[in-house]
């Protein structure tokens, strides 16, 4: 195959498409809006990269070949792909587009911002309905059955061949404590002064249901790791942190508004894993201009939480 498709001219493949129909050289100049000897010249290149008569002359006429059938069999189907392949892509308009999106999201990520992306589709993408779920176990199947056409989370074990994903940002992380806690005293926190801390934390589907961030960095390090309240349910956490001198990690992108948490400035903080938030979609949109244009405007959405 790749022998053939390096011998043949494919601009020649038009006008093969227009013998075969027409049958007679003439005819097919002057559809083509060439010179009769021009498309004789053409036919002639054709029968050496094909290696085939292609036509044969008859009292009735020119004749297609046997090889000639075969290919005029496929010949207007391909040529109709290479012409939709090779046309220019007509600029987006995001305006007129009508879809539905379903996303999907990590609960911590998920408290500021879907309301900002459907804001941001209510005045550039009038036309888009959006609906949002909390991202469960069964997310990345409904990915690859197209069923939610869109996820963010951290980087998960994906298992599909139909899902890809894509770069929104880099999270650090930050804590959340109440008013009071003695954390705020402190110019500087260190590892070990966690170690004797206690944790609320917020458990977040195929992503720390198993061990957590603030675990894996105070486990790795030798040190004491005290959990005493752990809930799927956000806001939950943030009321138990509220409440008590748990300390509550949490996303980057996250803002309590209802329970008077005080976040513990990173410069005082030591440095904790950063994590890729990544957007899951199916891998057929990969190309598709609406999703390529709500990519690029999502990057500057999550940009614009931070």
């Amino acid at each position: 195959m790749k022998a053939a498709l390096n011998k043949i001219d494919l601009n020649l493949l038009k006008v093969l498409h227009v013998l075969i129909e027409e049958q007679n050289v003439t005819h097919a100049a002057e559809r083509l809006f060439l010179a009769q000897p021009s498309v004789s010249r053409k036919l002639r290149k054709l029968r050496e990269q094909l290696d085939d008569e292609l036509f044969v002359s008859t009292p009735q006429g020119m004749k297609p070949t046997y090889r000639c059938n075969q290919i005029a069999e496929s010949l207007p189907d391909l040529i109709a792909l290479l012409e939709k392949t090779l046309t220019p892509v007509k600029k987006f308009d995001a305006y007129s587009h009508a879809a539905h999106i379903s996303l999907a999201i990590n609960p911590l990520l998920g408290q500021s911002l879907p309301h900002v992306l459907f804001l941001f589709l209510a005045k550039h993408a009038p036309n888009v309905t959006f609906s949002c779920h909390i991202w469960n176990q069964n997310t990345l199947d409904n990915l690859a059955k197209d069923n939610i056409q869109l996820g963010i989370n951290y980087d998960v074990p994906i298992g599909s061949k139909a899902i890809l994903n894509k770069h929104l940002a880099e999270d650090h992380f930050k804590l959340y404590a109440n008013k009071s806690h003695p954390i705020h005293l402190k110019k500087i926190v260190e590892f070990e002064y966690l170690s004797e801390c206690r944790f609320a934390i917020a458990q977040l589907a195929e992503w720390n249901e198993k061990e957590g961030m603030m675990e894996n960095m105070l486990v790795q390090r030798g040190l004491n790791y005290n959990e005493v309240f752990r809930s799927e349910i956000i806001s939950n956490v943030a009321a138990v942190a509220a409440q008590t001198e748990a300390l509550f990690p949490t996303s980057e992108l996250y803002i309590d508004n209802t329970h008077n948490l005080v976040e513990v400035s990173h410069a005082r903080l030591p440095s904790f894993n950063s994590k890729q938030i990544l957007l899951y979609q199916h891998k057929k949109r990969e190309s598709d201009p609406f999703y390529l244009w709500l990519h690029e405007h999502i990057v500057q959405l999550v940009d614009g939480l931070g």
